[in-house]
């Protein structure tokens, strides 16, 4: 960010902290759910979501949005601090919390859903790291059985959905439901002895 970005935002933040907040929860919402860069999009995103939580904790009026925004924090901390943690040999129970924070991230949406590419780009996620993480989960504690209704609320949602959609939202829901036909299989294999 250049010298007078920054000074115009932080004008901006000392003379509107509420839409300054705003501004930047809809600016880690942009990375993380549309940039292009799919490895660093959520690295992308965090700092911006810590810059909103910061203005957020001294406006209570915006509860809601801060607690999304640390949650968002969190999750993409995991994605930052897990390859040194695999190295380490110390990412024993990352996984199943990482699991819960993303459990949790559904349940907001389900009471209040978002649009629905970022509720669909959501689903992706949970289908996909539940897809690459499944060993990890398995051995956090996650079962099979959390896992599977995981996915069954996803595709009664997403039939739902489908119902009037759009031709991106179709094909979203196209995308989605192959994944979760491969994501059965490697949970069938991940959890084959429980």
């Amino acid at each position: 960010m250049n010298i007078s970005t920054e000074k115009y935002l932080r004008a901006f933040s000392e003379k509107n902290p509420a839409s300054y907040g705003d501004f930047c929860y809809d600016i880690g919402n942009a990375y993380w759910f549309y940039y292009e860069q799919e490895e660093s999009r959520q690295a992308h995103a965090v700092v911006w979501f810590e810059e909103a939580a910061r203005i957020y904790e001294k406006l209570p009026q915006k509860d809601r949005e801060l607690q999304r925004s640390k949650l968002y924090i969190e999750i993409g901390s995991f994605y930052k601090k897990i390859v040194a943690a695999q190295i380490a040999g110390s990412d024993v129970g990352m996984y199943g919390e990482y699991w819960r924070k993303l459990i949790t991230w559904k349940a907001w949406n389900d009471e209040n859903p978002d649009r629905e590419l970022i509720t669909l780009r959501m689903y992706r996620e949970l289908v996909t790291r539940s897809m690459e993480y499944a060993k990890y989960l398995r051995e956090d504690g996650i079962t099979k059985q959390e896992i599977l209704g995981v996915y069954m609320e996803i595709e009664a949602d997403m039939l739902q959905m489908k119902k009037q959609a759009t031709e991106n939202v179709r094909q979203e829901i196209a995308a989605i439901m192959e994944l979760l036909d491969g994501a059965d299989e490697l949970l069938a294999s991940s959890y084959a002895d429980k």
